[in-house]
């Protein structure tokens, strides 16, 4: 008998969450939840499409992140294939807007090193004399 007062009452309770939440809708339940967090992620873009204005940064952890842009994005630098972004971002139901972008550019290749030979160091030789000491303290 209490069990079934038990879930009687969840059931209930799930009832008036669902329509106080906006009867199940993905966007309007989670959007105020997750608007509270702020939300980054740090790594090289790669597919980056600019007539569609969207784009994917993989983290450290290798989990890619797809993003979209809007006119509200700030953008420092120039997206493209290969350069490290950190991107700043809002989730409005499924979508993941953009809102701040900054690009470092990708790291140039360093110039090979050219062999060096080093020539031997001159060695200096150092003769020191020793004198014999008598233990005889004289005072002037």
């Amino acid at each position: 008998m209490r069990t079934r007062r038990a879930i009687l009452a969840f059931l209930a309770f799930a009832a008036l969450w669902a329509v106080a939440c906006g009867g199940g809708d993905e966007e309007n339940f989670l959007s105020p939840m997750l608007a509270k967090f702020k939300h980054r992620v740090h790594g090289p873009v790669s597919k980056y499409d600019a007539t569609a204005k969207t784009f994917t940064v993989t983290d450290k952890n290798g989990r890619p992140f797809s993003f979209a842009m809007d006119d509200k994005t700030q953008v420092e630098g120039t997206i493209a294939d290969g350069a490290t972004a950190t991107v700043r971002y809002r989730i409005q139901g499924t979508t993941w807007t953009a809102t701040k972008v900054k690009i470092f550019p990708a790291a140039a290749a360093a110039p090979a090193a050219a062999p060096t030979t080093t020539a031997p160091a001159a060695t200096t030789t150092t003769t020191t004399a020793t004198t014999a000491t008598t233990g005889e303290n004289k005072k002037p």
